[in-house]
């Protein structure tokens, strides 16, 4: 996962520098896990997206209109229609070295906090009144999930709980030296600063090691200084303090593979791009785009023709129970007919012909009695005119079911986006 502690704190310069201060136009859901926003800020409209996708999350601003995604009307989008739309962003701020990101909203209806949390499957995206409370989250955490931190309305936000590292402005070559000596001697020693050192991804780790010793995948007992391991580390961190960076991605072919705000040394060649925004963007729109969106197109295809093919099951069925108000009325006449003639019938007797005009034809189980097949048939008579009530209706409503499967397919092919 790129979208690290730096990433995150160069993503809260740019914001500062595009959107502090700007007024939120719209607040929108460009899918279940995802909340976008439209801000008018320095004479231009920008588009915030954030997403608590379990492999997807991330924070950026996007070149293209966001649109929304999801129908559905859910209580957090009325929240943030009601304490975020209309309003400005206050705030931006960054709990030092985490992959979380405040952003306050003064309103007039009460001030507000969106907390974006891009943290793998633990991601977040939680409204926060001004007194520390819960309004809402895209994803709700209760008691059962976690005991630590339960993320529901009206209770107390948590922050997430702080990992058992090294802060990195506490890292001195004595302490980086306690943590390769932890670790075993043929180990990666960007594996060993993951480990220790808070808020440094593999891939920062990676660029440390292959810029202190020109190869990524060195190991801790190539190590014969510190030193240089340290003052990269160190240089790594001068960004964050003077909020100058250098964002980049690095591409294979066509396809970006990697972002970063630092040069990607290790990668031999990168690109140099105006923004973190753009990097982040880039890469995700070639993790999510054409052949992702086709899969996607693929799944939900597969799943319309299962529905389908379970309603067509159902149609049929019922098709095949469905009878004329003539067989449900016989069923009854049988009945009556055998009560009616009981006398003339013998045990062991497999057929009555019932003396009416015209003749009726009366099948009968011969291990029963007259009583007993002629309850028979009652119970089958019922059981028809239900179906006869039933069926019609049910045939009706699996005939909208297949309507709306065809509109549902129809509307897959016109799709053009997500």
């Amino acid at each position: 996962m790129y979208f690290d502690a730096l990433t995150m704190a160069a993503m809260a310069d740019e914001l500062r520098a595009q959107i502090l201060g700007g007024r939120v136009q719209k607040v929108l859901l460009p899918d279940e896990l995802s909340v976008g926003m439209e801000i008018y800020a320095h004479g231009e409209r920008r588009y915030l997206l954030a997403s608590a996708h379990p492999q997807h999350a991330r924070l950026h601003l996007t070149g293209e209109k966001l649109r929304r995604g999801t129908e559905k009307t859910t209580p957090l989008l009325l929240l943030l229609r009601k304490y975020v739309r209309g309003g400005r962003i206050a705030t931006v701020e960054q709990p030092s070295f985490e992959r979380v990101l405040h952003i306050g909203v003064q309103h007039p209806a009460g001030n507000t906090i969106l907390i974006i949390e891009v943290m793998g499957r633990y991601s977040n995206i939680i409204l926060v009144s001004e007194e520390g409370l819960v309004l809402d989250s895209v994803k709700r955490v209760g008691p059962e999930m976690s005991r630590y931190r339960t993320i529901l309305p009206q209770r107390l936000y948590v922050p997430p709980p702080p990992q058992p590292k090294l802060d990195p402005t506490d890292v001195t070559e004595l302490r980086l030296r306690d943590i390769l000596s932890d670790a075993p001697s043929d180990s990666p020693i960007w594996r060993a600063l993951v480990k220790g050192i808070a808020g440094v991804s593999p891939l920062m780790a990676r660029e440390v090691v292959y810029r202190a010793m020109g190869d990524a995948e060195a190991v801790v007992s190539q190590v014969v200084k510190i030193s240089p391991l340290l003052d990269v580390f160190q240089d790594m961190l001068i960004p964050v303090w003077e909020h100058r960076w250098q964002p980049c991605v690095v591409r294979e072919g066509q396809h970006v593979v990697a972002f970063a705000p630092y040069p990607l040394t290790q990668y031999g060649d990168w690109e140099e791009v105006e923004s973190i925004s753009q990097a982040v963007e880039a890469y995700y729109r070639q993790m999510l785009g054409e052949d992702a969106y086709a899969a996607a197109k693929r799944k939900a295809r597969e799943a319309i023709q299962r529905a389908r093919e379970r309603v067509r099951r159902k149609r049929e069925a019922l098709e095949r129970a469905r009878v004329s108000q003539a067989q449900v009325e016989e069923l009854r006449r049988k009945g009556e007919m055998i009560l009616a003639y009981a006398h003339l019938i013998q045990p062991g007797q497999r057929e009555l012909r019932a003396p009416v005009e015209p003749p009726l034809l009366i099948e009968l189980d011969p291990s029963l009695t007259p009583v007993e097949n002629a309850q028979r048939y009652f119970e089958r008579y019922k059981k028809a005119r239900r179906a006869a009530e039933e069926i019609p209706a049910a045939l009706r409503q699996a005939e909208l079911e297949l309507r709306y499967l065809d509109q549902l397919e129809t509307d897959l092919d016109l799709a053009a986006n997500w």
